[in-house]
């Protein structure tokens, strides 16, 4: 039923189109003229929700190491996000006392870096990591157990 070309409507979830299971159904998605595509909320630049953004007709955008070409439109709308904002994150986590980790995981490097900074001022916790794939972090039931670069020599 995906793949037939009757008209359908497809919600899906995290992601901005780069993971989940947006990253099968978009490169045959993109192939047809007659389909809208609609992104609610914030894709970051390494996002295919931003190489679609900048992509134009007929060009091939990368997803999920499939390449496909565009010819749906796409479009964009930032009013919505699931997301809370900055400020309410922060008074969310002052609500907690002994906070002993707090991974950073959404948004593009130099907004994980500015929030994690932010934590750490603010909220003091015992540690603040950032999650990307530089590296992995091990935490077992009692917490934070240790963090190694995922690059090795």
């Amino acid at each position: 039923i995906l793949f037939e070309h009757a008209p359908k409507i497809i919600v899906t979830s995290s992601g901005t189109g780069s993971f989940g299971p947006a990253q099968f159904y978009l490169p045959e998605m993109l192939k047809c003229k007659r389909a809208y595509v609609a992104f609610t909320g914030y894709t970051p630049v390494q996002s295919v929700g931003h190489a679609l953004h900048s992509a134009k007709i007929g060009e091939m955008v990368k997803i999920g190491g499939v390449l496909a070409p565009r010819f749906a439109e796409v479009d964009y709308f930032t009013e919505f996000s699931s997301h809370a904002k900055y400020d309410e994150l922060i008074d969310f986590l002052k609500k907690f006392t002994d906070i002993k980790l707090v991974l950073v995981n959404h948004g593009d490097a130099e907004t994980k870096m500015s929030y994690a900074e932010k934590v750490v001022k603010e909220v003091k916790p015992k540690k603040v990591g950032i999650l990307d794939r530089e590296f992995w972090f091990r935490i077992d039931p009692y917490g934070f157990v240790k963090s190694a670069s995922t690059k090795f020599i």
